[in-house]
């Protein structure tokens, strides 16, 4: 039995980012493999703190050395099978959570050579999921696309594999919109979106969990 490790990097359990990963989870569970689902804000830990110990030896590679709650998940991963990494975007970028996540992933598993190899140790399937509060357009508008992109050729070139993608737009941030002060969004039209988009973009997490793992790795 192959293990998936999900990470949902938004602060809110229970609404648009955690409900995308868990989705994902579940797909993978259907096609067999074993889950495990952390909440980075329920964890306590740090972005990388720039320490080189990564990069101290070739036996350092791909291990980090401050000592948290995130450390033994970062572990967990290295002997997983597939990682599947929600975060909401804010403010055109991962969420803070999400972002120093990132960063202790990614950098610890990065080798200062010529090309920057990885210093992961096999091939390991990645699904990103985003979510955001903007329409499609708009985002494209603003440039979050680029940045995915640029986020996606190097995640795949760490984990030695082509990264997968979702994007959920246009979600309902709030469940009442009469209760807070925004109007930059149409309130029907979020109510709309949640009811008749939402569920799509859940049933493509889903499948993408399902489909995550090919059989020529497996």
């Amino acid at each position: 039995m192959l293990k998936v490790i999900g990470i949902n990097g938004s602060p809110r359990r229970g609404f648009n980012t955690d409900l995308m990963v868990q989705n994902a989870l579940r797909g993978a569970e259907a096609a067999g493999h074993k889950t495990k689902l952390y909440h980075l804000s329920e964890i306590k830990f740090t972005g990388c703190r720039s320490c080189l110990y990564c990069k101290q030896t070739p036996e350092t590679a791909g291990h980090c050395a401050t000592d948290d709650d995130l450390a033994p998940i970062l572990k967990e991963i290295r002997e997983s099978d597939a990682l599947v990494f929600g975060s909401p975007v804010y403010f055109s970028f991962l969420s803070g959570l999400a972002h120093n996540f990132y960063e202790r992933l990614m950098f610890s598993n990065s080798r200062y050579y010529p090309g920057f190899p990885s210093a992961f140790p096999k091939k390991l399937p990645t699904l990103m999921i985003y979510t955001m509060n903007m329409p499609e357009d708009m985002a494209r508008k603003r440039g979050f696309l680029k940045t995915f992109e640029a986020l996606k050729e190097s995640m795949s070139h760490v984990f030695n594999y082509p990264q997968k993608v979702i994007c959920a737009y246009n979600t309902q941030q709030v469940k009442d919109y009469s209760k807070y002060d925004i109007k930059c969004f149409d309130p029907k039209d979020k109510y709309r979106s949640r009811e008749k988009q939402f569920p799509k973009d859940l049933e493509k997490a889903y499948d993408a969990g399902f489909n995550l793992i090919p059989k020529k790795i497996k």
